[in-house]
């Protein structure tokens, strides 16, 4: 293993025992009981306000607890210093500054570990902008891009970081926060399906989305969150269920199998009976 990572031998665990978060006064986060595994998608759902990003900053190492502990793979995530942290894993946040006018490749080339060798870091660019499908943008201003490039663009960002990762043989977390606000449908399948690639390579994926058919259709494990308790934790098929859903979101929820235990389509109804897609 390359030097800079620690040698780890097994399943890299992330574990949260009895975490509560507080934040401007108030609890966000009451008491979670948690263990985030490599090799599956797991997504974050639930109502505005319950917790979803909070909790994906505590995972991330970003968020410190009032009360609890984080572990990853035994050690506490709040001794492993900063720089080692980002060779461990990768977070994608809602907003990324864009204010500034650089180039697309700088965004991107932001994302690669300080430890890689300045030769390597083209190459490893080049790939970022390749798998994102950005390779047309790599020369443009990020400033006359729309909200939905930057959004393609702080996903390659993100994935150069875990190439450089990979690099290093270091990778074992991605944490996407919304990762699809912003995008058309084609565009969503593309970050979701690398986001599955990534599992499917060993790395654990943790999804905040508010679209509970894209959670269906990505996630191998959806973890519902309502009012800052975990409501649910379990298969799609599980955990999007008309019950659960209506008792969370409070409002009527109507579920259809789509002859896929992990697709189902939900629609929310309102009184006079029709169903708004």
């Amino acid at each position: 293993m390359a030097s800079g990572c620690q040698e780890m031998a097994g399943p890299m665990t992330i574990t949260l025992k009895q975490v509560c978060v507080s934040l401007a006064g108030r609890q966000v986060l009451h008491g979670i009981d948690l263990m985030i595994h490599p090799g599956q998608v797991t997504a974050l759902v639930g109502p505005n306000g319950a917790g979803k990003s909070t909790l994906l900053g505590v995972l991330a190492g970003d968020v410190s607890p009032d009360k609890g502990q984080v572990t990853f793979h035994g050690r506490e995530i709040r001794t492993i210093a900063p720089k080692e942290r980002a060779m461990m894993r990768t977070v994608m946040r809602q907003s990324f500054d864009m204010s500034f006018a650089f180039l697309v490749r700088d965004i991107v080339e932001m994302g690669v570990l300080d430890r890689i060798a300045e030769r390597d870091k083209p190459a490893l660019v080049d790939r970022a902008l390749r798998e994102t499908g950005m390779t047309a943008f790599r020369d443009r201003q990020v400033t006359r891009l729309s909200g939905g490039e930057r959004q393609r663009v702080s996903f390659a960002r993100a994935v150069a970081q875990i190439r450089s990762s990979d690099h290093l043989d270091c990778a074992r977390y991605l944490f996407l926060d919304e990762p699809t606000a912003s995008l058309d449908m084609a565009h969503q399948a593309l970050i979701l399906n690398q986001a599955r690639s990534f599992a499917e390579q060993g790395l654990g994926v943790v999804v905040v989305l508010h679209d509970l058919n894209l959670a269906s259709a990505v996630a191998d494990r959806i973890l519902l969150l309502g009012d800052g308790h975990l409501a649910m934790d379990g298969r799609p098929a599980e955990v999007v269920r008309e019950d659960v859903l209506t008792r969370t979101f409070a409002a009527p929820v109507s579920v259809f199998e789509n002859g896929s235990a992990r697709h189902v389509a939900v629609r929310l109804g309102h009184e006079g009976g029709k169903a708004l897609s």
